[in-house]
């Protein structure tokens, strides 16, 4: 794993497809977690970008777990 980061955005919801390559490609080269995120500031757009766990999460220590354990992968 990378020694400064846990996990990159692979997939925003608000970025264009440029810029998703761009978290794509550090995704692969870094070999860490992988997450995505919608970005929603606007109802309707909550959802379209999730990031899948291997496991139930409860709290927000349980997120922050599985992404360091590298649990977790964007959805396609």
């Amino acid at each position: 794993t990378h020694h400064l980061l846990d996990a990159v955005e692979v997939n925003n919801g608000q970025q264009t497809d440029m810029e998703n390559a761009r978290g794509l490609d550090a995704y692969r080269r870094l070999v860490v977690a992988g997450t995505a995120g919608s970005d929603a500031h606007f109802r309707g757009t909550a959802g379209t970008c999730p990031t899948l766990f291997d496991r139930p999460l409860e709290t927000l220590e349980d997120l922050a777990v599985e992404i360091r354990a590298g649990r977790c992968r964007p959805a396609d």
